[in-house]
């Protein structure tokens, strides 16, 4: 049945490529790996049940890599922001 909130960006593509954003500004080239082969399946099969278009997709994709990076920026240890997180984890 096909969803009834039809959005773009998608919503999963846009996890899934915060996830291998993260992974690849740490790094970690084999997990980073893994992780795109899977955001890439998650994100073909929105397209091939028709949940979503493939701008949706790439929407998706480029907002979460957009996002990993804005955190990735803006977040430091044992900074202000990093205390009050700590504090309300």
């Amino acid at each position: 049945m096909p969803n009834a909130d039809w959005s773009f960006p998608s919503d999963h593509a846009t996890a899934s490529f915060a996830i291998v954003a993260a992974f690849a500004m740490q790094s970690l080239p084999r997990r980073t790996l893994t992780f795109f082969v899977i955001a890439f399946l998650i994100c073909w099969s929105r397209i091939y049940i028709g949940t979503h278009y493939l701008t949706d997709v790439i929407g998706g994709a480029v907002t979460g890599i957009v996002a990993a990076l804005a955190v990735r920026l803006a977040y430091r240890e044992n900074s202000r922001l990093d205390t009050l997180v700590t504090r309300i984890l």
